[in-house]
């Protein structure tokens, strides 16, 4: 689980492993630079490498819950995780 402050944009990255996330409130999801906005009950599904980022635009703390196969991923040694390094960690928005 991870706390997302309100206005509080987390940095772009990827990974090797899948991931599913669970969202509590609402705010812009960025996949491979496009915006989808989110709201409370939805599930995001990321397939491997994709770039993405979290941002709440809301008022109140959003809760996110991510359910990945990473655990397997680093046992079978595959694992790689990659921060984006330019525009200060963030997607340009297409």
């Amino acid at each position: 689980m991870q706390l997302i402050r309100p206005n509080e944009r987390l940095k772009a990255r990827r990974i090797t492993g899948s991931a599913v996330f669970a969202l509590r409130r609402e705010g812009p999801h960025r996949h491979r630079s496009k915006p989808y906005d989110w709201s409370k009950g939805d599930i995001l599904a990321l397939p491997s490498w994709a770039l993405h980022e979290h941002a709440n635009t809301g008022n109140e703390d959003a809760i996110l819950f991510s359910i990945h196969d990473r655990p397997v991923i680093e046992a079978l040694g595959f694992y790689r995780e990659e921060a984006l390094a330019e525009n200060g960690g963030h997607q340009h928005i297409s």
